[in-house]
């Protein structure tokens, strides 16, 4: 009989559609958004918004910190969108799994752009000094912990992802003492569900 042996063809890592219309690459069982036409609107809502944080912040020397990054999903369209400011503000994406850390940081050489790509436990990263602007998109489950640091520190605005509304109602709670809710938009990735994505954008409150 025909004895076949088996063969490797490609790269066994998947692939789905970026944000910004190029291949992003995925770790073996990572998480990709459900609705790649969504998925464009709302990272570009995430840049646009972060950008316009960093433009109001009190001053020029400023750090964007991306908590729970992952594949690079918003990473390369805010490392984009800082590319074409006239500033210079340093992008520090923050991922606690080693492969996805590995995707991202090829993502972001594929397209020409760079960032820090830190592997790191978002709940308990240490913000570095400099940090204006934090954009996060945890999981269900929230991000507690980094809220109530988010309230101690120096950061003047955030950008928060959610797919539970419970959990993001808790966190902007947390959050509250310290930030205005300056904007709040819902992104529908997740039909015929109780789950959906908000986009919540916060600045701190002018000192009185």
């Amino acid at each position: 009989g025909l004895s076949l042996s088996g063969a490797i063809v490609g790269r066994p890592a998947p692939v789905a559609d970026g944000a910004d219309g190029a291949d992003l690459v995925l770790p073996l069982g990572g998480f990709s958004q459900a609705q790649d036409a969504t998925n464009a609107d709302l990272a570009r809502a995430v840049a646009e918004e972060a950008m316009g944080l960093l433009g109001d912040a009190p001053t020029e020397k400023k750090t964007l910190v991306e908590l729970y990054a992952g594949s690079g999903n918003l990473t390369v369209l805010l490392a984009r969108a800082l590319e074409a400011r006239s500033d210079s503000v340093r992008l520090v994406a923050v991922e606690t799994m080693e492969p996805a850390c590995a995707a991202a940081r090829e993502n972001l050489t594929s397209r020409g752009l760079s960032a820090r790509v830190v592997h790191a436990n978002a709940d308990g990263y240490a913000l570095p000094e400099g940090t204006r602007v934090v954009v996060l998109d945890p999981p269900r489950t929230g991000a507690r912990a980094v809220c109530e640091a988010l309230v101690q520190s120096k950061v003047h605005g955030v950008v928060m992802v959610s797919c539970d509304p419970s959990t993001l109602g808790r966190d902007l709670a947390t959050l509250a003492p310290r930030y205005d809710l300056v904007r709040l938009s819902t992104f529908e990735m997740f039909p015929e569900t109780s789950h959906v994505e908000t986009l919540a954008v916060l600045r701190a409150k002018k000192k009185k």
